[in-house]
């Protein structure tokens, strides 16, 4: 049987979780399970995406929407940091 990846390979492969995310439990395995595995994973990935795209939604109202317009939570407008003054000599003076 071949392994997803390289890293099933490796000594504790039973133990480990694989590095490209392949969501497997590969304890005592045959083929029949590793399918069956296969769609745990792919049904897996389908919820994760889903909920990214909630969250994509929602972005407005986060955190991500207030750093890129340079908010703090509070309302109160952060400073901008000027990286033109910063001499290499003096260190940073922020």
């Amino acid at each position: 049987m071949e392994f997803a990846c390289k890293s099933w390979r490796k000594k504790n492969w039973r133990k480990r979780r694989c590095e490209c995310n392949k969501i497997l439990d590969l304890y005592n395995i045959g083929v029949e399970d590793y399918e069956r595995s296969l769609g745990r994973r792919n049904q897996v990935l389908n919820e994760i995406e889903l909920n990214l795209k909630k969250k994509a939604e929602n972005v407005k109202y986060g955190q991500n929407f207030l750093d890129e317009n340079n908010w703090s939570w509070r309302g109160r407008k952060k400073k901008k940091k000027n990286l033109e003054n910063i001499s290499p000599l003096k260190g940073d003076n922020r």
